[in-house]
């Protein structure tokens, strides 16, 4: 405890380094590709500047992520990933501030991203930079992973680092995505896009109910069942039967919405896109729908194929053909690994408050690491009410409370020699 007192006191006299570098990445734009190079570089200069040896690799579509690492080379290793891409901003007349602006209030921090998961990379440059500036001896590594396409999927970041041995001498990874400060995200859900086209026999409109068939009519019975898929029961153990009634009562004291608890262990249904017809006489032909589900912990994303071939062939549907641009599962750690214990040990120990392991309502890059075999977790400064939102804002509070927390947990994982 005598170290992580130490470790606390650097974060509480450097607290006005820590919200600068949080900051000055919320000023910067990064919603494009395009815009993501200008972070790149403010970035790597600012590790440049602190002492830390840091590199960019290039994945797909020459998307850029920046590594490093410091400490030593025996001993156990930790990564710290995270992302600075954002979503857009929406419409700029319903923020009650300029989106980013970067401004720090007596309580908050102001901008797009702030949330996720700009405070949350500050976070983790703070840390690096005062391993170094301080000489804390880690008696292993930490290593920083930034990634800039998350948002979009993780493909070309994240999971391209781990499929290309970025990840292979990894013991333990840790990422500050938005959480509540009450729960240590311990799993979540898996990605899938479902692309459905149905096709029909184009005629005149005015004998379509004896003579043709409509591609539209033929998707919209299809859409009418997809509510089905949000009925298909996981399998849990005992165990983790307790990590679900916690998270349920995580997103109850986020959203106060009656059944909202239910998004931690259904299968979520978002109908992204209807397209078909050409808005003439003629009967459309084609129609395409793209339809997004996000499936939890214990439902294999073979059972939404499954729901989705039974609807079709109940209607008894030709015509119709159905693509999985995306499919990943979801993913979960074990509770009783020592990194959880050490996360929520020091959540506990520095807000005084109880903290539980939880699975998330949304998907993120983590799975890429859990896939691998590596214990994860997400723990990171946020009001998850905020997250992709207008007025997005973040705690100081949570943002000092945080990094004294990953500090912790590096002192418990790695050791400093001080």
């Amino acid at each position: 405890m005598d170290i992580k007192k130490k470790l606390w006191q650097i974060v509480e006299e450097e607290k006005g380094e820590l919200l600068e570098i949080c900051s000055d990445l919320i000023k910067i734009p990064s919603v494009t590709p395009e815009q993501n190079e200008a972070i790149v570089d403010f970035v790597t200069a600012y590790l440049t500047a602190s002492g830390i040896k840091n590199r960019v690799v290039r994945g797909p579509e020459n998307t850029p992520s920046i590594l490093a690492e410091v400490g030593l080379e025996e001993g156990k290793t930790v990564v710290i990933n995270g992302h600075n891409d954002v979503v857009p901003v929406g419409d700029l007349t319903r923020w009650n501030f300029s989106p980013y602006s970067g401004t720090i209030t007596d309580k908050h921090i102001l901008g797009r991203g702030t949330s996720d998961m700009k405070c949350g990379v500050g976070m983790a440059l703070f840390l690096l930079k005062m391993i170094q500036k301080h000489h804390l001896n880690l008696k292993g590594k930490l290593k920083l992973q930034i990634v800039h396409d998350e948002e979009s999927g993780g493909e070309k970041g994240s999971m391209w680092l781990v499929d290309n041995g970025y990840a292979d001498d990894i013991d333990f990874c840790l990422i500050p995505e938005p959480t509540s400060y009450n729960n240590v995200e311990v799993g979540q859900k898996g990605s899938m896009r479902v692309l459905i086209t149905t096709y029909g026999t184009p005629v005149n409109g005015s004998i379509i109910n004896y003579v043709g068939e409509n591609a539209v009519h033929k998707m919209i019975k299809i859409l009418n069942r997809l509510d089905e898929i949000s009925k298909l029961k996981g399998v849990y153990s005992d165990e983790q039967q307790q990590v679900l009634k916690d998270s349920k009562n995580v997103i109850m004291d986020c959203f106060g919405v009656e059944g909202v608890e239910d998004a931690i262990d259904h299968v979520n249904v978002n109908i992204m896109r209807v397209d078909g017809g050409l808005g003439n006489s003629m009967t459309p032909e084609v129609c395409e729908a793209l339809i997004g589900t996000l499936v939890p912990v214990g439902i294999p994303t073979q059972a939404v194929k499954d729901k989705i071939d039974q609807i079709i062939k109940e209607e008894k549907m030709t015509g119709v053909k159905v693509e999985y641009p995306r499919c990943k599962d979801g993913a979960c750690t074990d509770v009783n690994t020592e990194l959880v214990k050490s996360a929520v040990d020091n959540a506990q120990q520095v807000w005084n408050r109880k903290v539980v392991p939880a699975y998330q309502w949304a998907t993120s890059d983590a799975k890429f690491f859990r896939y691998k075999g590596i214990p994860t977790i997400q723990y990171g400064p946020a009001n998850t009410e905020g997250i992709h939102a207008y007025n997005e804002n973040v705690d100081i509070e949570d943002v000092v409370n945080c990094t004294k927390i990953y500090f912790g947990i590096l002192e418990d994982l790695i050791g400093f020699d001080l």
